[in-house]
């Protein structure tokens, strides 16, 4: 998801215009501290294949500024993207859609999806090591309907034991 900041000028621009558009500064999180920051590199290499020269650009000008061991440290109870942006360290932020929602009443800032094409996907696992009671009941809980739900609520796609 693309956090932008509202202004007369880029509130007509769709997700790929804001990212195009060099005077706006994008921030991201770290890649290979914070997978965030890798999946957003993915993403930089997905627009590269398709629009040569454009993925790269939006790569060389991507300021890492979360998730990295130096990085600013966000304070407690703040969205990243949205905090970054009020501070007035960055224009737009490439994050997690699960902050959406929480964003969408946000009158500063815009919230874009990313379209699927260009998103990155990514498939979690979930393994039981152990018979321990407690962990038994976690593992049936994240997956019976309850906790289906609130990972739904936090933007996951539902369980698929498909292969």
């Amino acid at each position: 998801m693309l956090t932008a900041r509202r202004s007369p000028d880029n509130d007509g621009l769709d997700w790929l215009a804001l990212l195009s558009t060099p005077r706006l500064r994008l921030a991201t999180s770290t890649p290979g501290c914070d997978p965030s920051g890798d999946y957003t590199w993915q993403l930089f290499a997905r627009i590269e294949a398709r629009y040569p020269g454009l993925g790269n650009a939006m790569a060389g000008r991507a300021q890492q500024l979360v998730g990295g061991r130096d990085s600013l440290s966000v304070p407690p109870g703040e969205i990243a993207g949205a905090w970054l942006i009020r501070q007035n360290l960055a224009d737009l932020f490439i994050g997690y859609a699960h902050y959406g929602p929480a964003l969408a009443t946000c009158d500063d800032l815009r919230t874009l999806t990313i379209p699927a094409p260009w998103n990155i996907r990514c498939d979690y696992q979930l393994a039981r090591l152990r018979a321990d009671p407690a962990a038994l009941a976690l593992y049936r809980f994240i997956l019976d309907d309850v906790g289906q739900g609130y990972l739904r609520q936090a933007g996951f796609m539902p369980f698929s034991d498909a292969a």
